[in-house]
């Protein structure tokens, strides 16, 4: 079945076209003795804003331009596709001769995203309105009305594919009737063509006209707009009443909720790296690095901000970088990893050595405890070896079963064991390998236990017979140039994914023949992805990645994505309920005081999909371009 976005209006209305300069009074309407240089300050006066004081940075930068070139817009990228300028959107300003500038350290984070200009009228007598624009893979991105026709093509056109250079090719068809031209659509400078001036503030004023009319969904108004023009072969359109576009283009958004907790650890080298949470969303268990810190958070009002419950040294840590024992001190182990059951009932810590040079493993294994609404009921001071301390010295990673009955562990002494979850005494299974495993999965039948092997020539996933430890393949994996695998998830019993260290590219495998693992898909984050996670109907791929960033693919189509921006380093992300995401951050404050954390909670939407049968294609070509 073809996607499609919500149905956002309960009506569609007919469109009627007027005349544009005789409806609507727009400066630059009579170009011919129009002085281009001389910019209008549409900036809302009651802010304050200097059109002077522009700073040419090291990133993405251009002009806006309308009928002139447009001082006081705000620019942005739109990550989440709304059309809108979000909090979690950085912007700038357009400044004299509409230019714009994006500090590259901001810029590199949204490569694949287009930018919007919103532009708000100082008076109600002067008109508000939306532009669009492609990044340009060189030079200078401008946007303009004419590059707004292309991104909307590359949105709603079914025929498109959302491709570029096709939208491009239907808009300068002769057959198609838009008068405009290839350069204009790219994004060049018009200021010395009085033609393309008058088109560019024609366009311009029927924007505006449409986004009077519905400002909240200001791309469908766009599309509104960009049906009539198709259909009048005229760029000077009047849109009275607005209809619902389909997207065409796949993507999710993703909405801050604007619920969330902040605090701040206990020491000023501690910073939250991970978190876990039970299956109904309830509890979140956030962990921290060096001074080893559990913070329990309650989450089951998911209409509310989150509240802690709890705060524990894991380590049971007195003062700064104090020793837990005679060899080594906090500084030396480090709680990486904590799952939970599905339950919330119990969770698995692990600690390991944070430097191999250093003697000495006491408190270095796997913690399993009991944990309430308040405290977890083990730390290390009150531990009992073979009760609920485990001592594993070499350990990299844990992992448990979807049923909870089983946990896998791998370590840095060849060794991957299984165990009774219930009693982690010695192992059912002990596997000795050939290579050093970082990363260790069971599949949901509990058949098969997967392990990511680091070598020195290549990185493998090695499959192991989990009854009888017998290596069943090993599959060199494709992208040598990245680190050993870092986390395998398992999405059904003949399909994975994997994520290798150090890389933006996480891959899906089909391992139904164990001795031909084939790659499904990859799916390419923006930016290196350091952890991920799938929702709980394994319908989305949630990839936790550096540069505070968050990235949400559709499993079923690579080209389905969303990201959301952060102000701290995101260190976990993962589904409490249908559609909404909480993700954990930390962010450094420096040497001298305590670090920061932060867990939010943020809205997960589909906007829809490609149209897939040519009848349906054929039908929006007479709804919405067929005069």
């Amino acid at each position: 079945m073809p996607y499609r976005t919500k149905n956002i209006f309960t009506s569609s209305l007919a469109l009627n076209l007027t005349p544009i300069c005789a409806a609507l009074a727009l400066a630059g309407c009579d170009l011919a003795n129009d002085d281009y240089a001389a910019s209008r300050n549409i900036f809302p006066s009651n802010q304050v804003f200097d059109p002077a004081n522009y700073v040419e940075k090291d990133g993405v930068t251009g002009k806006v331009l309308a009928g002139n070139y447009v001082v006081g817009a705000t620019v942005c990228f739109d990550a989440n596709k709304d059309g809108i300028c979000n909090s979690n959107e950085p912007s700038e300003r357009s400044y004299n001769g509409g230019k714009y500038s994006f500090a590259k350290s901001v810029s590199d984070q949204f490569p694949d995203d287009f930018l919007i200009a919103q532009v708000k009228g100082a008076t109600t007598n002067d008109e508000s309105y939306l532009l669009t624009a492609n990044r340009a893979t060189t030079g200078n991105t401008h946007i303009s009305p004419f590059t707004t026709l292309v991104v909307n093509e590359q949105l709603y056109n079914p025929y498109l594919g959302g491709d570029y250079q096709e939208s491009i090719n239907y808009l300068i068809d002769p057959l198609n009737g838009v008068p405009v031209v290839e350069a204009e659509l790219k994004g060049e400078d018009y200021s010395a063509d009085s033609t393309q001036q008058l088109k560019a503030s024609q366009l311009t004023t029927s924007y505006a006209a449409a986004y009077a009319l519905q400002q909240n969904v200001p791309l469908d108004t766009i599309a509104n707009v960009v049906d009539e023009v198709v259909k009048a072969s005229n760029v000077s359109v009047t849109v009275t009443s607005i209809v619902a576009q389909e997207r065409v283009a796949r993507g999710l958004s993703i909405t801050d909720l604007s619920l969330g907790l902040s605090w701040t650890t206990s020491h000023n080298d501690e910073l939250i790296i991970g978190a876990t949470v039970d299956s109904t969303g309830d509890k979140v268990i956030a962990y921290s690095k060096w001074h080893n810190g559990l913070n329990i958070l309650d989450t089951s009002n998911q209409t509310a901000s989150p509240t802690q419950t709890s705060a524990s040294n894991f380590l049971n840590v007195i003062g700064d970088r104090h020793h837990v024992d005679t060899s080594t001190g906090a500084s030396e182990q480090e709680l990486s990893k904590v799952v939970s059951s599905s339950d919330g009932s119990s969770i698995y810590s692990m600690v390991q050595k944070a430097y191999e040079n250093t003697t000495g493993d006491i408190g270095v294994g796997i913690y399993s405890s009991s944990i309430s609404t308040t405290v977890p009921t083990t730390i290390f001071a009150s531990v009992v070896t073979g009760t609920n301390y485990y001592p594993y010295p070499a350990i990299t990673d844990i992992s448990l079963s979807e049923d909870n009955t089983q946990l896998i562990a791998a370590g840095n002494n060849n060794r991957v064991l299984l165990f009774d979850s219930t009693n982690l005494t010695s192992p059912t299974l002990s596997i000795t390998t050939s290579d050093k495993i970082r990363s260790v999965a069971i599949t949901l039948d509990k058949q098969f236990i997967l392990a990511g092997a680091y070598k020195k020539f290549g990185h493998y996933l090695s499959i192991y017979d989990a009854t009888t430890g017998v290596e069943i393949t090993h599959h060199l994996l494709n992208n040598t140039s990245a680190d050993y695998p870092k986390n395998i998830l398992v999405l059904n019993d003949n399909e994975i994914f994997v994520l290798l260290n150090g890389s933006n590219t996480i891959y899906h495998y089909n391992i139904a023949d164990k001795q031909n693992i084939s790659l499904v898909n990859t799916f390419t984050a923006s930016n290196q992805v350091n952890k991920i996670t799938l929702s709980a109907d394994k319908q989305y791929l949630i990839a936790v990645q550096s540069l505070k960033k968050v990235s949400i693919f559709d499993i079923n189509h690579t080209d389905k994505i969303a990201s959301v921006s952060l102000l701290g380093d995101a260190v976990e992300a993962f589904e409490i309920a249908a559609g909404k995401l909480a993700i954990v951050s930390s962010k450094s404050t420096g040497a001298t005081s305590a670090n920061d954390a932060k867990i939010g909670y943020y809205e997960v939407i589909d906007l829809g999909g490609v149209a897939i049968t040519n009848a349906e294609k054929l039908a929006w070509k007479l709804d919405h371009r067929t005069p």
